[in-house]
């Protein structure tokens, strides 16, 4: 979970969860030169992301101390990922983008642990997905 894991290090690199600083990574696929991109969000039609609560701001003061820029980004989280909700929908509307996501919201938070309610997001993931695959298909045009 972005500003609570381990860092690790990689051929004398830091990193963190790249989820935290680009949560939908829409602007990155195009720069890579895809033009059609399917994108698949976690939350439903209309979800905004809202700002870190007191908890939230203690838990990043304490857990990312030493590493003052990824609790910059934790703590500006939500505009970032709002700013980013906005960008895959003028996507989504000038035809460069598919967006698929729930059709039902069943109430499961980022820390949720029982396993029939995951079950569930995974099932309705999966029906969603099969509902759509015709117009994902003719979308990607295959």
């Amino acid at each position: 979970m972005p500003g609570f894991s381990r860092v690790v290090e990689v051929d004398g690199g830091r990193y963190l969860d790249g989820g935290a600083s680009d949560s939908i990574p829409l602007r990155a696929f195009e720069d890579m030169g895809y033009q059609r991109n399917l994108v698949v969000l976690t939350q439903v039609e209309g979800y905004r992301k809202k700002p870190a609560g007191l908890v939230e701001k203690l838990a990043y003061a304490l857990s990312l101390h030493k590493i003052p820029a990824m609790k910059k980004v934790m703590l500006n989280r939500a505009d970032m990922y709002n700013t980013e909700l906005d960008y895959v929908a003028a996507q989504q509307r000038a035809g460069a983008a598919y967006v698929l996501r729930p059709s039902v919201d069943l109430g499961v938070s980022r820390l949720e642990r029982n396993p029939e309610k995951l079950q569930a997001m995974y099932d309705l993931g999966r029906a969603d997905a099969l509902a759509h695959l015709d117009e994902i298909c003719a979308f990607l045009g295959r």
